[in-house]
C-alpha cells in the first residue's frame, strides 16, 4: 500500500528551511536556483525547473 501525503504550511520558507527539509519541494531544484541568484545574480537565460 502506498501512502501519499501532502505538506502544507503558511508563510514563506527560508532558504535554510528549503535546503534542509526532508519534504519534497516543487519545483525540484528551487533552493539551488535561489542560492545561485543570491550569489551570482539573475541568470541571463531562463532556467528550466522540473
Amino acid at each position: 500500500m502506498s501512502v501519499r501525503r501532502s505538506y502544507t504550511r503558511t508563510g514563506p520558507w527560508t532558504l535554510g528551511e528549503l535546503r534542509s527539509t526532508r519534504e519534497t519541494v516543487y519545483p525540484l531544484g528551487l533552493s539551488d536556483l535561489i542560492t545561485d541568484v543570491l550569489t551570482e545574480g539573475v541568470p541571463k537565460r531562463p532556467v528550466v525547473l522540473n
